[in-house]
């Protein structure tokens, strides 16, 4: 999986809930079309 996406499921349990809240649309927006890692999380 790319680091990338790996930084962004692990902002999804930040403390900070704006880091949170953009990690989680980036992650939408990411999940639009089909992607390889989706069984890796």
């Amino acid at each position: 999986m790319d680091p990338i996406i790996q930084s962004l499921f692990a902002d999804l349990e930040a403390t900070d809930k704006n880091a949170q809240y953009e990690s989680f649309k980036k992650l939408l927006a990411i999940t639009e079309e089909k992607v390889d890692w989706a069984y890796e999380v």
